[in-house]
């Protein structure tokens, strides 16, 4: 699991459906949720037989009574293996802590580093409560990248992305199915250029894996596989898969109001 900056920029075009009032439904999550931890290890295979292997990061993340992510704490560990490539004294255990601000409409409005209390992002919304630009910023508090955010009866069209002199970087243009998920997202540059495309597919409202295109050529495959469930149907253990190969076994722990 990636940290929240990136989980909430990918529901943002993952799960834009107007039903979709939080994180947690934005997540696929079910039920009153207090908070969820996620580990993450290397998959091991031996004998045909799939197992946990070296411990590589855990996700905290608490939430709010409207079901809001509002703390998360991200950890990732060393790989013993990388020590003689980085050395000991870079191979080491990192941790990430990010808040988050919410209006009083409940819209999140500000991401803050958690150990500096610094301004990470900045959201502005439209009068339908859709994000409609994200405003970085570097740790100086200046204004490193901005996206704005193109909608079309309510469906997520477009994304452009700009440098801090207004300057255009690179814009994407996304296709949405029935349910209001994108199924595509291809990133062009500035000047117009397809630079990739990746695909998405569900099964309601979970994920269940992307492809990534270069060149119009399929160069990555990612499968999702949701292995056990608990009484919320929240899952509980997922497999991820690179190419056919299972490099990923994540457990989820869900605490319920």
């Amino acid at each position: 699991m990636k940290p929240l900056l990136f989980i909430l920029f990918l529901a943002l075009f993952a799960s834009c459906s107007s039903n979709e009032k939080n994180d947690i439904s934005q997540q696929g999550l079910n039920g009153s949720i207090i908070k969820i931890t996620e580990t993450k290890y290397v998959a091991k295979e031996k004998f045909g037989v799939v197992s946990k292997g070296r411990l590589e990061t855990t996700d905290v993340i608490e939430v709010n009574e409207q079901g809001n992510f509002y703390k998360e704490i991200y950890t990732s560990f060393p790989d013993p293996e990388l020590d003689t490539v980085l050395g000991p004294e870079y191979n080491t255990k990192s941790e990430f802590i990010t808040l988050s601000k919410f209006n009083d409409k409940g819209e999140r409005i500000s991401i803050l580093d958690g150990k500096t209390n610094k301004v990470g992002s900045k959201y502005i919304y439209n009068e339908d409560g859709k994000v409609i630009e994200i405003n970085n910023y570097n740790n100086e508090g200046k204004l490193s990248s901005k996206t704005k955010f193109t909608f079309d009866e309510g469906r997520l069209t477009q994304s452009n992305e700009y440098n801090s002199d207004g300057s255009l970087n690179s814009f994407t243009k996304y296709k949405m199915n029935e349910n209001d998920k994108a199924i595509e997202a291809a990133n062009f540059t500035n000047e117009n250029k397809l630079s990739g495309k990746t695909t998405y597919s569900f099964n309601d409202n979970l994920i269940t894996g992307y492809k990534l295109f270069k060149d119009n050529r399929l160069t990555d495959t990612y499968k999702f596989k949701y292995v056990k469930f608990d009484d919320h149907k929240n899952w509980t253990i997922k497999h991820i898969s690179i190419n056919n190969k299972i490099e990923s076994i994540v457990e989820q722990k869900i605490n319920y109001r």
